[in-house]
């Protein structure tokens, strides 16, 4: 008997953008994000090695940031930019009606260590997916002198795979195709 677990995710993007009153300060910030590649993914488990050890999309999706901060002065408005992401539910749902727990799938970010004015860039460790915001990515342009960032990273799933300590087993679910939306965020820190 051949089990049949489909996991479709569509990637949304979203940009947050804050403007003075949202804040308390005056900040002149753009950021700008894009998905260049790998904005859907299929998991497709059909045999027992892919039940019982996962799968996983190594630099799936290929993700453009820009930003800038030309906040007057020595001292940029913040501390850099934020890459974050959730699941725009509480569940993976299923097209036979089954649900399935968001930490069954995880993502990693990965790209260059500096920026090219010297910026820190801090990824986060392997993270399961949750419905609220999590950072993947952190930016420091503390260093930078208010001009612009732009670079290309690259986003990573594991599905089934416990990478993480509470990432889940595919392997007790009930076979479906399920489906889930991934939100970015890009944001002034």
């Amino acid at each position: 008997m051949q089990v049949r677990l489909k996991i479709l995710i569509t990637i949304i993007i979203l940009i947050a953008l804050f403007s003075a009153h949202l804040v308390n300060a005056q900040r002149n910030t753009t950021s700008r994000i894009r998905i260049n590649s790998g904005d859907n993914i299929d998991f497709l488990f059909r045999t027992f090695n892919d039940m019982q050890n996962g799968k996983s999309f190594n630099n799936w999706t290929t993700i453009y940031i820009y930003f800038n901060d030309t906040t007057p002065g020595p001292t940029p408005a913040g501390s850099g930019w934020q890459l974050e992401f959730r699941a725009d539910d509480t569940d993976f749902v299923g097209v036979g009606g089954n649900t399935l727990n968001l930490a069954i799938l995880e993502l990693k970010a990965s790209g260059p260590a500096t920026g090219p004015n010297g910026e820190t860039i801090t990824y986060s460790n392997t993270t399961e997916l949750q419905d609220v915001d999590q950072v993947l990515i952190l930016g420091d342009i503390q260093n930078q002198g208010n001009g612009p960032y732009s670079d290309n990273f690259f986003i990573s799933y594991y599905c089934g795979q416990q990478i993480s300590l509470g990432g889940e087993s595919v392997w007790s679910q009930k076979g479906d195709y399920y489906n889930v939306n991934i939100i970015f965020t890009l944001s002034p820190q």
